[in-house]
């Protein structure tokens, strides 16, 4: 069964969720806004690695099956934002079966989810995890994600 470990998150959809967040599209143009100033600042961009998900042999058997020869290993999100524009995207991450083991692991782009903006200190990361597991399920086709009770996304 495919695990979170720790996560925080949120979706694309572009609609303020309770707690002042708001998540912006990936096809929008605020959202290349919001990358475009990530990128030029990257002095005042903070990171964080907010979830893992560890890919058990029945996801990486399921990956083969699809025609993946190397298939995923490990996922993970990734927030990055800048907290004076309050503005910042969620990324996914992973590293393949072949390079996992090593000691400094390949680890690849699996693409943005979504942006965000937040009205508080910083982004609110329980609701980015609420929005994350749909954005993650359309990106991901050999599992399908979603929260336990403990907030914790596991395999559905």
């Amino acid at each position: 069964m495919t695990e979170f470990l720790s996560i925080r998150a949120c979706d694309g959809v572009g609609t303020w969720h309770g707690a002042g967040m708001e998540t912006v599209k990936t096809t929008s143009q605020d959202y290349a806004d919001i990358e475009e100033l990530l990128g030029e600042n990257p002095d005042v961009t903070e990171l964080e690695m907010l979830a893992g998900i560890d890919c058990d042999e029945g996801d990486i058997e399921t990956q083969r099956e699809n025609g993946d020869e190397d298939p995923m290993a490990t996922i993970e999100l990734i927030a990055q934002w800048n907290a004076e524009t309050k503005e910042g995207i969620l990324d996914w991450y992973f590293a393949r079966a072949s390079t996992i083991n090593l000691e400094e692991p390949v680890i690849e782009h699996g693409g943005p989810l979504f942006g965000f903006r937040f009205t508080s200190e910083e982004p609110d990361f329980e609701s980015i995890l609420e929005h994350a597991v749909p954005a993650l399920n359309e990106s991901v086709d050999w599992a399908e994600f979603a929260l336990n009770d403990e907030e914790e996304v596991e395999e559905a």
